[in-house]
């Protein structure tokens, strides 16, 4: 298992700078957020739609920050990983309801042990931008390992946004 933190470009200046809707509580942002320039620009992975659906079915509440006539593109995975979309978490989210964190990460969890049974592929890549809780500082926390360590995400994304 892999764990990596970077700072992250300010993801409420860069929603209002591109014109997009802001990104409240829970969200999904395109792969390439921090380094487009507008709004046509963006690219998510092709597994953005089912991570979205099964948020959703699990009662969650995602922000989406462009219009559905402006959905971006999905990259197509060709490697046998799995690469997941970039979630988003507020730290208006944490504070308020910080079990929303769990239940995201242990429903993509059960998903992907589900795909994975019986198949070579182990590999699952998920990125998760957080907001510090007493600045307007993000972090991307990189993921990268086994399916089973997702849910030990919930630690690391608590500890970056409390920092």
């Amino acid at each position: 298992m892999r764990i990596k933190f970077e700072d992250y470009v300010d993801v409420e200046a860069k929603l209002l700078e591109l014109g997009c809707h802001p990104a409240i509580g829970l969200a999904v942002l395109p792969e390439n957020f921090q380094s487009v320039a507008k709004i046509e620009d963006f690219r998510q992975h092709s597994e953005t739609a089912t991570v979205k659906k099964l948020l959703r079915a699990a009662g969650l509440e995602l922000t989406d920050p462009v219009d559905r006539a402006q959905r971006p593109p999905y990259v197509q995975n060709n490697a046998a990983d799995w690469v997941g979309p970039t979630l988003f978490v507020s730290s208006a989210l944490w504070l308020q309801n910080p079990q929303v964190i769990s239940i995201a990460l242990g429903v993509i969890a059960n998903y992907l042990t589900d795909i994975f049974r019986g198949t070579d592929t182990k590999t699952v890549k998920l990125n998760v931008v957080v907001q510090k809780s007493n600045a307007r500082k993000y972090t991307r926390i990189s993921y990268e390992g086994g399916a089973s360590g997702i849910a030990a995400l919930e630690k690391v994304l608590r500890k970056a946004i409390d920092e």
